[in-house]
């Protein structure tokens, strides 16, 4: 501590009252300028905190908002080529019909 520490002593108890007085007004600044660093640096580090959680949050807002789009594009992909495909699996049951039905004739 940078608080002086009474060397000399006055010989009457009015001294001695006011040199431990300035004694513990020196030491009281400093423990409260030590106080006030630690509050700062605690605030300083818990606004770092909610900016990094923060920046996380909206990441995975992002990533899920992509996900979510992917799915949607993906499921609109599929069921635009699920038609597609039935219409065609239909047309090739009806035509392996025909053809049954054409040998059965002869």
């Amino acid at each position: 501590m940078d608080a002086e520490m009474p060397t000399t002593f006055p010989a009457d108890a009015t001294g001695v009252e006011e040199s431990v007085a300035r004694f513990i007004d020196k030491l009281s600044k400093q423990i409260f300028q030590a106080e006030d660093a630690l509050t700062e640096g605690y605030d300083k580090l818990r606004l770092s905190a909610y900016d990094a959680l923060g920046a996380y949050r909206k990441a995975i807002r992002g990533v899920a908002g992509s996900l979510t789009s992917l799915v949607a594009a993906t499921e609109k992909q599929a069921a635009g080529g699920v038609p597609d495909v039935s219409g065609a699996f239909q047309d090739k049951v009806a035509g392996a019909g025909a053809v049954a039905t054409d040998v059965q004739l002869l």
